[in-house]
């Protein structure tokens, strides 16, 4: 066990709505710092559980101006141990679960704290006519990854696929315009290739 670095959170607490732990707190900072990957036991100097977007831009101010290092974490999933921090300010997103629907949209925008948990068995069941029409994929494999390709070069990567003799299962458009292709690889993995205006992203 290491010792924590003394960090003035004066300043920080005077603008930060969540709950601001420091080893100290002992049992609830051990349990807050806690990553996925155990190979990671990382002691920051102070853990900020944001609350709302306020607290996010007060926790990022404060470690600039203390000029600390910071680690963000929403999931607490890397394997690298990126979402910890060694003496630093762990800006924990976990607690902002917010999920806004938009019906008249059809899109939902979750907050950073949200774990999506996927359900592959219903990747291959037709969305019912008034669903938010995503295609049949079945991701039953191994597991499903997308990457993020420019418009005018998924034209060129089904040329490529269909030359190398792998099937595209679904070429598909969705309500915002963007295009995306899904194949593939031997092992059985859905792979898909996504226009970044499917993120609303450049």
């Amino acid at each position: 066990m290491t010792d924590t670095p003394d960090l003035d959170l004066a300043a920080l607490r005077a603008g930060f709505a969540g709950e601001i732990l420091t080893a100290g707190d002992r049992e609830r900072y051990d349990e807050a710092r806690a990553v996925f990957n155990a190979m990671f036991d990382r002691r920051p100097a102070a853990i900020a559980k944001a609350t709302c977007d306020d607290d996010v831009i007060a926790a990022i101010l404060f470690a600039r101006s203390a000029r600390v290092p910071m680690a963000i974490r929403a999931g607490g999933h890397s394997v690298a141990g990126y979402s910890s921090s060694e003496g630093g300010l762990l800006l924990d997103l976990r607690p902002m679960k917010s999920i806004e629907v938009n019906p008249a949209g059809r899109t939902v925008r979750c907050g950073p704290g949200v774990l999506l948990i996927f359900n592959a068995k219903e990747t291959v069941v037709p969305p019912p006519p008034q669903a938010f029409p995503v295609p049949v994929h079945g991701a039953a494999g191994p597991g499903h990854a997308c990457f993020r390709v420019a418009g005018p070069a998924l034209d060129f990567w089904a040329k490529k696929l269909e030359e190398a003799g792998i099937a595209i299962e679904a070429d598909f458009r969705w309500p915002n315009g963007a295009r995306s292709l899904y194949f593939r690889d031997p092992a059985g993995n859905s792979l898909e290739c996504a226009e970044p205006g499917l993120w609303n992203i450049a």
